[in-house]
């Protein structure tokens, strides 16, 4: 019986294809793809930690005590439209926060008047941000050279899972694989993608 192929998440840099036949998975052999999949995943998510989100999604109800500042620092980004916030159950009008200018895009701002104005919550995690972050509209359109760096990551973090490699893997990536258990960002990936970097992420 012919196994169903997975669906790759839609915020992935990569897709099953492109990291089929850069791993060299043979055409017919489908069942590590689950495996892969997940790694394809695993390698978008990791990217996106230490360089901002690449492929557009959508952050559904972040949470975030108040900062005891004007400025609140969102989770992910560049961040390039908020759609709703709502302090202590209380829903802001679109005027009364904006996108702070520079930095990676995740930083905004409350104002009264145009004026920085403080956040006034009261709650444990009392303010609630729902924003739309990420640099490219789908994986399609994501740049060669991105798509480059997360092909290296998914070869990093698939090569331990197969049979015959030595325990310790060393020299391309910052930390040797240990009993199969892969290491971290490849030092590759960091030079590919240098004019994303998140200061701070690593």
């Amino acid at each position: 019986m012919r196994l169903r192929r997975p669906k790759v998440a839609t915020e992935d840099i990569v897709t099953i294809a492109e990291a089929r036949g850069a791993i060299r998975l043979g055409f017919d052999d489908v069942s590590l793809e689950p495996e892969l999949t997940r790694i394809i995943t695993s390698a978008s998510r990791l990217i996106d930690h230490h360089f901002g989100c690449m492929v557009v999604r959508t952050v559904t109800a972040e949470l975030h005590d108040d900062p005891c500042r004007p400025l609140l620092q969102l989770r992910q980004g560049p961040v390039s439209s908020i759609t709703t916030v709502t302090v202590d159950g209380t829903a802001l009008t679109a005027g009364q926060t904006q996108i702070v200018a520079g930095g990676y895009g995740e930083t905004i701002c409350r104002v009264n008047s145009y004026t920085p104005a403080p956040w006034y919550s009261r709650r444990l995690q009392g303010i609630s941000v729902t924003y739309v972050a990420g640099r490219y509209a789908t994986t399609s359109v994501v740049p060669a050279v991105v798509k480059d760096a997360c092909i290296l990551q998914v070869r990093h973090m698939w090569r331990p899972t197969q049979h015959g490699l030595a325990e310790n893997v060393a020299g391309e990536y910052d930390t040797a694989a240990t009993a199969g258990v892969p290491s971290g960002l490849a030092r590759g990936v960091k030079q590919l993608l240098a004019e994303f970097w998140r200061h701070g992420a690593a």
